[in-house]
C-alpha cells in the first residue's frame, strides 16, 4: 500500500509504502483560509497490478483573536482606547471589558474594531484594572481561543490648577499686577503666560508688571505627565488718564466778547476734545475762539478721553463775565450857530451809561453829562460822544457835520417877563416859577452889549453890559411895581455893525 498526501499546492506533505492497510495522519490549517488536502492510495498485487484512489479532505482554519490596543485619548480625566482585531473578516467578534474583575461590557457584533472610552479614577482613588478579551468565530463556525490584555488607568492627578490676580483693572503709571498660586501642591510643572509676550516657570512668582496699556489673558498652565490644566484671567491697564485744563483769554469783557480758548490737557486723544461753552453751543477744536454776545456769566467744560476710552471732564464754574454794553445817543440844537457868543446844547439821551466822552470836532471835548458848547470859529462840525458804563464798556455815536458855526448878529426882546416875589439880583436864581423870571435880550454874533431900564419918569433902574445878565425886575433891593417900563439896548456885531433899539417892557406880578 502507497499512501500520499499533498496540498492544494501541489507540495507533498506526506507519504507512506507498506503492507499494513492502514495509515494514520494528522492534518491542520494554520492559514486564514480554507486548505484542500488531496490523499492517494495505490495497492499492488504480487501479481504486479495496481489500482488507486484519491480522495479530498477539506480543512477549515481556526481563526484568531490577537488584537491591538490604540490609545486615542489620555489625559487628565478621560482614557479613550480603541481595540482592533489582527484577523479580519471574521463571522463574529465578542469583546468583552473589565474594570477590577467587573464586566462592563460583553458584546458580539462583526465589526472587528471597537472603542472604550472611561473616567479616570478620582485622585482621592486607586489605579483601576482595565482588561480586554476577545473570542472570534469565522464563517465554518470554528471559535478562536480567547485572548486577554490589561492595561493599568492611573487615577487622575488632583492639580486643581488655580490663581488670584489683584487689581483687575488700573491705570497707567500703575501697571503691576499681584498674583497668588492656589493649585494644589504636587509633582507639576508651572508656565505662566502674562498676555504681553513674557513667560514664567516659577510656581510662586507673586507679580507682573506690564510696560503699556492693554487688555492682557494671564494664562498658568500646570503640568504633570499626560495631565494638563489651565486656568485663565483678564487684567486691564488702562492709559494714563488725561489731565483736562485750559486758560481763557480775556476772561471778561464787553459783549460781545471774544475769548481764546488754550488747551492746556495732556495724555489725551486730540480728537476726543469736546468743548462746552455754557451758551448752549459746543467745539470739539483743540484751541477754539468763541464770541459770547449776551451778557452774564458763563461755566465752560472740556471734556477729553485717552487711547483707552477714559473720559475726564473739567469744568470752571462762572469762569467767563460779559459786561452790557451802553447805548450812546444824543441830540444837539441849534444846527446853526452864531459867533460871536451863539451856545449849543447838547441832550443826551444815553442809556446804561455813567460817564461821558464829547468831542466837538475843533479840538474842544467834555466829560459833562450835557454839556453847551461855543464855537470860536466858522465851519462845519461833526460832534461824537462815546458813553462808557462803570465795567469800561463803551458804545459811540457820530453826528456827522451836524452843526454849522457862521458870524453874524441876531437879537431878540421880549416884550414882558415876570420876576419872583424877591427878584434874584440879575443873576437869574430868582424865587420865582424859572420861567421868564429876567428881562434879558437874547443875543447872537454880539460883542458889545448894552442893557439900561428905567421907569416911565426917566429914572435909570438897571445898567448891564454882561449879555449873560439881565433885569430881574428890582431896584436897591426891592421888587419894583407891576407896570409898563422902558428899555434901552445898545449891542454891535461882530462885523462892526452898531445897534440900537428903545421899547417897552411889562413888569407882570
Amino acid at each position: 500500500y502507497h499512501w500520499r498526501i499533498s496540498d492544494n499546492t501541489g507540495v507533498v506533505s506526506e507519504t507512506s509504502t507498506g503492507i499494513n492497510p492502514n495509515f494514520n495522519f494528522t492534518f491542520s490549517n494554520t492559514s486564514q483560509a480554507i486548505k484542500d488536502f488531496s490523499v492517494a492510495l495505490t495497492t499492488t498485487l504480487s501479481t504486479g497490478c495496481f489500482g488507486d484512489s484519491i480522495r479530498t479532505i477539506r480543512i477549515s482554519p481556526v481563526p484568531t483573536s490577537l488584537f491591538l490596543i490604540d490609545t486615542l485619548q489620555f489625559d487628565c480625566n478621560v482614557m479613550h482606547v480603541q481595540l482592533e482585531a489582527v484577523q479580519k473578516g471574521l463571522q463574529e467578534y465578542r469583546w468583552v471589558v473589565e474594570e477590577n474583575g467587573v464586566t462592563t461590557v460583553n458584546v458580539a457584533q462583526a465589526n472587528d474594531q471597537f472603542q472604550y472610552r472611561l473616567d479616570r479614577p478620582a485622585s482621592t482613588g486607586t489605579n483601576l484594572d482595565l482588561r480586554f478579551t476577545l473570542d472570534t468565530k469565522n464563517f465554518a463556525n470554528c471559535f478562536s481561543l480567547s485572548t486577554k490584555q490589561t492595561i493599568v488607568v492611573p487615577k487622575r492627578d488632583g492639580i486643581n490648577a488655580s490663581f488670584t490676580v489683584t487689581p483687575t483693572s488700573q491705570s497707567l503709571p500703575s501697571s503691576t499686577v499681584n498674583l497668588t498660586n492656589q493649585t494644589n501642591a504636587g509633582p507639576w510643572t508651572y508656565l505662566w503666560d502674562f498676555g504681553d509676550g513674557t513667560q514664567s516657570t516659577d510656581a510662586g512668582i507673586s507679580s507682573h508688571t506690564y510696560s503699556t496699556f492693554g487688555r492682557f489673558s494671564i494664562t498658568l498652565t500646570v503640568t504633570h505627565g499626560v495631565c494638563s490644566e489651565v486656568h485663565m484671567q483678564q487684567v486691564e491697564i488702562l492709559a494714563i488718564p488725561p489731565i483736562v485744563d485750559f486758560n481763557v483769554d480775556p476772561p471778561n469783557g464787553c459783549g460781545p466778547l471774544t475769548v481764546n480758548f488754550t488747551n492746556l490737557t495732556q495724555f489725551a486723544d486730540a480728537n476726543t476734545y469736546e468743548w462746552d461753552f455754557g451758551d448752549l453751543t459746543t467745539s470739539g477744536s483743540i484751541n477754539p475762539t468763541h464770541t459770547y454776545y449776551e451778557p452774564g456769566r458763563y461755566t465752560v467744560s472740556l471734556s477729553a478721553s485717552n487711547i483707552t476710552g477714559q473720559k475726564i471732564t473739567e469744568t470752571k464754574q462762572a469762569i467767563i463775565e460779559v459786561f452790557p454794553r451802553p447805548k450812546s445817543s444824543f441830540e444837539i440844537k441849534p444846527n446853526v450857530v452864531y459867533i460871536p457868543g451863539g451856545i449849543l446844547y447838547t441832550n443826551n439821551r444815553s442809556f446804561d451809561a455813567s460817564t461821558y466822552e464829547w468831542d466837538f470836532g475843533d479840538g474842544n471835548t467834555s466829560n459833562a453829562y450835557e454839556p453847551q458848547h461855543q464855537y470860536k470859529d466858522e465851519g462845519i462840525y461833526t460832534i461824537s460822544m462815546t458813553a462808557f458804563n462803570p465795567q469800561g464798556c463803551s458804545d459811540s455815536t457820530k453826528l456827522v457835520n451836524v452843526v454849522k458855526v457862521i458870524k453874524g448878529g441876531q437879537v431878540l426882546i421880549p416884550n414882558a417877563f415876570s420876576p419872583g416875589s424877591a427878584g434874584g439880583g440879575g443873576t437869574g436864581s430868582s424865587s420865582g416859577d424859572g420861567k421868564n423870571d429876567m428881562f434879558l435880550p437874547l443875543t447872537r454874533g454880539v460883542v458889545e452889549f448894552e442893557l439900561l431900564v428905567f421907569n416911565r419918569w426917566g429914572a435909570l433902574l438897571f445898567q448891564s453890559t454882561d449879555p449873560n445878565t439881565g433885569w430881574d425886575g428890582t431896584y436897591q433891593g426891592k421888587l419894583c411895581q407891576q407896570d409898563v417900563y422902558v428899555y434901552k439896548f445898545s449891542a454891535s456885531y461882530e462885523n462892526g455893525e452898531r445897534f440900537v433899539r428903545v421899547g417897552d417892557i411889562n413888569l407882570i406880578r
